[in-house]
């Protein structure tokens, strides 16, 4: 784990470098960034490390990076995502139907704030393919969008992300 030295709420970036049995590299990155709108500034320092990271790894591994970052579009477009990253959501089609993580026209976990529940896409996934781009995103989804049974409540604030990759076999 790398702590974010800006940090104020414990976060960090959780790292692990995999290889698959055929010898197919990749990163796979978390991070539950600072939460809250007041600490947009920190978050999005937070954000910028993270993606300096992500950019900075070998580029013979694929790397995903991904958690509870807690960001927003506005912020996203200041820090500025890097080349060769891409937005996972964005990038498999920008699907209605899983654009928003944090949901509390749906979600009851928590009483919305005022008369109109606010909707977010605090989660995200973040994908940058190795140089042989051997390894490709299939499709993209929630996960956790049902209450759990006999307690009447969904297993988080937040609907779970679930993300399905498959090697490019023209590439290994």
């Amino acid at each position: 784990n790398i702590p974010f030295e800006n940090s104020g709420m414990g976060r960090d970036l959780s790292v692990v470098d995999a290889k698959f049995v055929n010898g197919v590299k990749i990163v796979l990155m978390n991070s539950h960034l600072e939460s809250m709108k007041q600490f947009a500034k920190e978050r999005m320092e937070q954000l910028k490390a993270a993606f300096n990271m992500v950019s900075d790894e070998d580029e013979n591994s694929t790397v995903v990076f991904a958690g509870d970052l807690n960001i927003r579009d506005s912020e996203v477009d200041k820090v500025g995502i890097p080349d060769r990253v891409a937005d996972l959501w964005t990038l498999l089609g920008e699907p209605k139907e899983y654009q928003f993580t944090w949901d509390l026209t749906i979600n009851t976990n928590m009483k919305p704030f005022d008369n109109r529940p606010p909707r977010f896409r605090f989660d995200r996934v973040y994908f940058r393919p190795s140089a042989k781009n051997n390894i490709k995103p299939k499709y993209f989804r929630f996960c956790g969008t049902k209450k759990i049974p006999g307690w009447k409540c969904f297993p988080s604030d937040h609907f779970g992300i679930l993300c399905n990759f498959e090697f490019d076999k023209d590439t290994l």
